[in-house]
């Protein structure tokens, strides 16, 4: 039985809420601003701890990054100089792929991208400040003991990790701060940048999951990262590369440890953010009727097929309507039918593979 305050105009309010949900229009930024105020809020809190979980663990561990931000690392490894600016550098190395994905890619994904990205160089550049990062290194990161060689660069501050297992205890700090951070960055419709830029536009093109795209891209770039510091620690002179901790081994410590980042962070982007995975969903329902006329208010964009059975415990025929949806928009659309129809039972189900036409229009 359907909830007695639902009739057809609530049907129609629900139905355009829903929509307005999934909506990838953009009218405007400070429109857009206004309406997404509070996604907004979500993306600059996890910029905060994607630059903490950059500037105060992976940078310490003398670990490469992935994509973009290995150059900003190398960059910053090379040139103590720059160690400050670290996000900052990250941010102006963007400017490039913005232009070039601002009319390829979605408006509202570019614009909190962005948005993300200038939040992330201003923590970032905080957290880099001198008294700001010696009062964090020692008194709000716990050292580990007798594991850990400590390199002083040119401003006199201790912030590297040279060698041994306390590289790897770095790294898992760095992935518990930024990957959670990045995915449920990308799950609200945005991305921490750089190759996220190139393997979204594919992941896009392809409908493949995003972290995928995210290893690929991110390893290339990591490699040459890599390859270019270890060459200048072994053959350029002293004076430029004392500054340059950790990668005195082409499969040292700092490379296990970038690799460990890249493939925990695709992981867990992948599982907190199935951007391409499939479920069955199937109501069943004694008024199929409403549930067609639900689906009808709200334009629903993926096909479905009802079918009839007896029910075992009621003997009453049963209708089960089924469609194959994306697991993002599963669990909306599930709370949305059980909030207004009190007689259904809804199941979903994984789906491994589909072969025909999928409507994506909801995430793309």
């Amino acid at each position: 039985m359907k909830k007695e305050k639902n009739n057809f105009e609530e049907y129609r309010r629900i139905g355009l809420k829903f929509k307005r949900r999934l909506d990838n229009n953009y009218d405007g930024f400070f429109n857009f601003v206004k309406s997404n105020f509070h996604n907004l809020l979500i993306i600059v809190l996890c910029a905060f701890f994607y630059a903490f979980g950059q500037v105060q663990f992976l940078f310490k561990a003398a670990v490469i990054s992935d994509g973009v931000e290995s150059i900003s690392m190398s960059l910053s490894y090379l040139f103590p100089i720059l160690k400050p600016f670290l996000t900052v550098l990250y941010l102006i190395l963007n400017i490039p792929l913005i232009l070039y994905y601002w009319k390829k890619i979605k408006k509202p994904f570019m614009v909190t991208t962005l948005i993300f990205l200038i939040f992330n160089s201003i923590f970032g550049y905080i957290f880099s400040i001198e008294p700001i990062d010696n009062f964090i290194t020692h008194n709000l990161i716990v050292i580990v003991e007798n594991s850990q060689e400590i390199a002083a660069n040119k401003n006199g501050t201790t912030n590297l990790v040279n060698s041994g297992w306390a590289v790897f205890v770095y790294v898992i700090l760095a992935v518990a701060c930024c990957s959670p951070s990045s995915a449920i960055v990308w799950k609200l419709g945005a991305s921490t940048g750089g190759t996220d830029l190139i393997a979204y536009y594919f992941s896009t093109k392809k409908k493949k999951p995003v972290g995928i795209f995210l290893i690929v891209t991110g390893t290339m770039m990591s490699v040459i990262a890599i390859f270019v510091l270890f060459i200048c620690k072994k053959f350029a002179p002293i004076s430029f590369t004392k500054y340059i901790n950790g990668f005195d081994h082409i499969l040292g410590s700092q490379t296990f440890g970038t690799y460990l980042y890249i493939l925990l962070n695709a992981f867990i982007i992948n599982l907190i953010y199935p951007r391409y995975q499939k479920v069955k969903i199937r109501i069943d329902t004694k008024n199929v009727e409403e549930i067609k006329e639900f689906f009808k208010e709200i334009n629903f964009w993926h096909p479905y097929q009802i079918k009839t059975s007896i029910s075992g415990y009621t003997k009453e025929q049963i209708y089960s309507i089924e469609s194959v949806v994306l697991l993002l928009e599963s669990e909306d659309l599930a709370l949305k039918i059980k909030e207004n129809f009190l007689d259904v039972w809804i199941s979903v189900v994984p789906v491994s593979k589909i072969y025909g036409n999928f409507n994506y229009s909801a995430i793309d």
